[in-house]
């Protein structure tokens, strides 16, 4: 069992299978006002192997960088 992060704009999911991220906000050319924002994600559970029982914990980090 694992978390998937998507983009609630792109509806996209947010990491490659080998833990990239290929999601970009274009902000060039936009006033600080209009970047400096919040940007909407949503998770879900996804199945990534054979279900067994036992305890499910998860944690999720999202890294944020500005260039």
């Amino acid at each position: 069992m694992g978390i998937v992060i998507f983009s609630a704009d792109y509806k996209t999911n947010v990491l490659n299978s080998d833990g990239s991220s290929n999601v970009v906000y274009d902000v060039s050319g936009k006033s600080s006002s209009l970047y400096l924002t919040d940007y909407q994600f949503y998770a879900r559970y996804q199945n990534t192997g054979a279900v067994v029982s036992g305890v499910v914990t998860s944690n999720v980090l999202v890294d944020v960088s500005y260039e």
